[in-house]
């Protein structure tokens, strides 16, 4: 059994990671993008624990 997870960035995390940078956020906004993505991780997980098909995960930038 292949298991393969499709993860998108919705495009506005694009233009909200390059105004982070400008105004000098960026730090922030990786460690909150950091627990974001951990946590998705557990949802996969979960997913794999309980025989569920994940076709994909899309993180939002709100």
């Amino acid at each position: 059994m292949k298991n393969i997870y499709k993860l998108k960035f919705h495009p506005l995390f694009s233009l909200l990671t390059i105004i982070c940078v400008i105004t000098g956020n960026f730090k922030k906004f990786f460690l909150f993008m950091l627990v974001i993505l951990l946590h998705e991780l557990g949802h996969i997980l979960m997913g794999i624990i309980l025989k569920q098909k994940i076709e994909k995960v899309i993180i939002l930038p709100f």
